[in-house]
């Protein structure tokens, strides 16, 4: 079985795109929204102002016809809009236009309600618009006809009499308007959306093509550090070799070579581990087998007893039995396992104690290496798991390893779907725990 892993590149390169991707469609989004809240709203109210605006024309004609001088034909041109308009006075109510069982039915509600401080009252129900008006409104803002008194120049206008006690009811059947107006409403919702899920494909693809430059730069930043770390490996064998010679010809100067020997593994080392970490973000595909976790685990954590011993480390470990993982990497769990069981060893401080735990759960295994001992300050505790990030050294304080250990176990970790987590109380203790699945 082979499965190709994910690499840090392309988890960045993935998560930029997903950035400018939910950043251009919650853009959309919002407009989207606006759109589909802003337009029904602006159609709603301009029928609201239309009918009362229709209300208060037909209301003025019929005050104008009852009291004033006003034909009464003028009532009747909004028949068409199936409305009813009724006035009553100290005389009862009359019936200016539409009276029916229904209107009849719907002005017994009206009476019941309460003016506002204006003098006037506007409702919706049942498909209708209706407005009440007191005296006070009606003389306020209806445009009543003026009445002429007087002889030639003496004469004076002043509005139509109406009685103190009068007030209009009036009402205006819009529900065919509303309905279409919901319709409309639910019919652009739904287009609104469809073109926002048929957008989102196609911004994730315009995302890609923004962030394919970043990709080629991360893609030759990685073959230059491979290519990098593979031509070093030559001239620091060559400075070893030469070095251990001129160390044998000139035993007075041995401590200089032998600090000069000394570099050149460490550099090795970090260039092995940079050759180590490129591989693992390559695109490759590995081989995945069935591999039981415990018998591996135990042989590893064998191997570093001597260590342990001749460091003076109290160094344990709990393994159950028989944790079989049914798709693993072994070489590259091997490698994960050795890199944490060695900076256990290298950074294990105070009572110098080093502890490995592993255990089955339910989803698959637990996996646990402390050490006592924490040079990592808690605000920095998740950058130990980043490029030559190194804390201090036990109790020696100085500079072990090449600083890229814990980025590789990261890496893997990440590569196969293991969950690492880091614990940490700075100058007591650390544990690095993985669930493997």
């Amino acid at each position: 079985m082979k499965s190709k892993g994910v690499t840090a590149q392309d988890r960045l390169v993935r998560k930029e795109r997903m950035r400018i991707t939910f950043l251009v469609l919650g853009t959309v989004l919002v407009f989207l929204l606006a759109v589909g809240i802003f337009v029904p709203l602006s159609q709603s109210n301009s029928l609201r102002k239309n009918s009362y605006q229709t209300l208060d024309s037909a209301v003025t004609r019929a005050i104008n016809a009852e009291y004033g001088s006003a034909s009464r034909d003028s009532i009747h041109n909004e028949a068409a809009e199936d409305m009813f308009i009724v006035l009553t006075d100290e005389d009862g109510s009359h019936w200016e236009t539409g009276e029916s069982d229904e209107h009849e039915k719907l002005f017994s509600k009206m009476t019941s309600k309460p003016l506002d401080s204006s003098g006037k009252s506007d409702y919706l129900l049942d498909g209708y618009y209706y407005r009440i008006y007191s005296y006070d409104y009606i003389k306020s803002n209806l445009s009543l006809e003026k009445t002429i008194s007087g002889v030639g120049s003496a004469q004076t206008s002043s509005p139509i009499w109406i009685p103190p006690e009068i007030y209009a009811y009036a009402a205006l059947n819009r529900s065919q308007s509303l309905s279409t107006n919901t319709q409309f409403t639910t019919v652009l919702l739904i287009a609104l959306a469809g073109g926002f899920l048929l957008m989102s494909p196609i911004v994730y693809r315009i995302a890609g093509l923004v962030i394919r430059p970043t990709k080629d730069t991360l893609k030759k930043e990685r073959e230059f550090v491979a290519n990098a770390s593979h031509e070093l490996k030559t001239p620091l064998a060559i400075i070893t070799a030469d070095a251990e010679l001129l160390r044998d010809k000139h035993p007075e100067e041995e401590d200089k070579y032998n600090n000069i020997v000394s570099q050149c593994k460490n550099m090795n080392e970090t260039v092995l581990d940079m050759i180590q970490l490129s591989r693992l973000e390559t695109d490759e595909r590995t081989e995945l087998e069935k591999v039981n976790f415990s018998k591996l685990l135990m042989n590893l954590c064998l191997s570093f007893d001597g260590l342990a011993y001749e460091h003076g480390i109290d160094y344990s470990y709990d393994i159950e039995k028989d944790i079989v993982l049914p798709s693993a990497d072994r070489k590259n769990l091997t490698r994960l396992v050795n890199l944490l069981l060695d900076n256990a060893m290298k950074y294990t401080d105070g009572e110098r104690i080093v502890k490995v735990t592993l255990r089955k759960e339910k989803k698959g295994a637990f996996f646990e290496v402390y050490n006592t001992g924490c040079e990592v300050p808690d605000e920095d505790r998740e950058k130990v798991f980043e490029r030559f990030y190194q804390g201090k050294s036990g109790s020696e304080k100085e500079r072990k390893g090449s600083g890229l250990g814990l980025a590789i176990v990261k890496n893997i970790s990440d590569r196969y779907g293991y969950q690492v987590e880091i614990t940490s109380h700075y100058h007591k203790d650390m544990a690095f725990t993985l669930h493997l699945k």
